[in-house]
């Protein structure tokens, strides 16, 4: 039975444990579990890929210089005031070195944008940005900013997380020697509580320097920090260039009122530019300051006619508002007192009206009278 299950599997490699498994049935009646066909194939080397080809062999790749590739990462983080969080972390795949690091509460485009700003103007501009295919990362405003800072974006293959081994290793260790010692509850009375990102990340980046980067890395044989430092001091970018690498843009057709429309709110631009495409770049977070482009190059300002958002929808506030604070006042109890009150108002008038228990007898004298 081993030997014709083995016989099957060499013939046609493609075949898995459980259609092997079914031809055994087929042929003979009768077929063992799957699990111990996958035993048998695995004690005969005869695992592969579903191509029928072997395993993929990998070797172990590192950057040759600081600053040459950055791999970006989202994980998940302890949940702060009731709500959940994510790390957004980059690290230097030469030094493992993390250039940015921040807890966020969204993981959108904007607030990795964020993070990579502050990390591109801390460390200078990298040569390459790793990262996968989440939706922060392919945004578009992303590869805008890559564009324009001449940074390569690369994105890994779908299902091959090769490549990204580095910032997944970075993120267990932050994960089992800061994540286990910090809460964002009551639940965990042996770990330290935090009421919010502010506090969080101040003790992250307060971990990250002390431990972190001041430890020896078993790959490199030295410390993060001095394996980046030793690589002299980066090239900071220019701030004018800085602010317009994380810019927006959006591309726009000009009406023949020479008016373009942008998320909602209404511009009016040069008349010229009636009935041509134009490219209005903007800060996500204030819809009231548009630069029209036409073929390449700056022709004004789009100038504000209807605003009715002044943020665009992928730039929402960090924090949502807080709810109102209960008055306590009970509305229907309100009306309850006061029919209450007036109820007991028409009893007292209706007993003056009567005279009182002997004011009935001495008002009928009167009247007699």
């Amino acid at each position: 039975m081993v030997e014709l299950a083995a016989g099957l599997k060499m013939e046609n490699p493609a075949r898995t444990a459980a259609q092997v498994r079914r031809i055994l049935a087929a042929r003979l009646g009768w077929a063992p579990s799957e699990r111990a066909i996958q035993r048998w194939f695995a004690a005969r080397e005869l695992t592969s890929r579903p191509d029928g080809r072997p395993p993929e062999a990998f070797g172990r790749f590192q950057a040759a210089a600081v600053n040459e590739i950055w791999t970006a990462d989202l994980m998940n983080g302890p949940p702060v005031a009731g709500r959940a969080c994510h790390l957004a972390a980059i690290i230097d795949d030469n030094s493992r070195f993390l250039p940015g690091y921040q807890f966020i509460r969204r993981p959108d485009a904007v607030r990795f944008a964020a993070v990579l700003r502050a990390a591109i103007a801390r460390h200078g501009i990298p040569e390459v940005l790793y990262c996968d295919n989440g939706s922060c990362f392919a945004d578009e405003s992303l590869a805008r900013t890559c564009a324009v800072l001449g940074i390569k974006l690369v994105h890994g293959q779908p299902g091959r997380p090769m490549g990204r081994g580095k910032i997944e290793r970075a993120f267990e260790t932050i994960q089992q020697q800061f994540g286990v010692e910090v809460t964002g509850d009551e639940a965990h009375p042996a770990r330290r509580p935090v009421t919010g990102l502010d506090e969080l990340n101040d003790l992250l980046d307060r971990w990250v320097r002390v431990v972190y980067h001041a430890r020896v890395h078993s790959e490199t044989g030295e410390t993060p920090q001095a394996r980046y430092a030793a690589a002299g001091p980066p090239a900071r970018p220019d701030p004018v260039l800085l602010r317009e690498a994380f810019r927006w843009s959006a591309v726009r057709l000009v009406r023949k009122t020479a008016t373009v429309a942008l998320e909602g709110n209404v511009y009016s631009v040069d008349p010229f530019l009636a009935g041509r495409k134009v490219e209005l770049v903007f800060d996500p977070f204030d819809l009231t300051e548009l630069d029209v482009y036409w073929q390449g190059r700056k022709v004004g300002r789009a100038v504000p006619q209807v605003i009715g958002r002044h943020a665009h929808p992928k730039a929402p506030p960090d924090e949502d508002p807080a709810p109102a604070a209960l008055t306590g006042i009970d509305y229907l109890q309100l009306v309850t007192d006061a029919d209450t009150a007036a109820l007991g108002e028409q009893l007292n008038l209706a007993a003056l009206d009567d005279g009182g228990p002997d004011g009935g007898a001495a008002g009928q004298e009167e009247e007699d009278k």
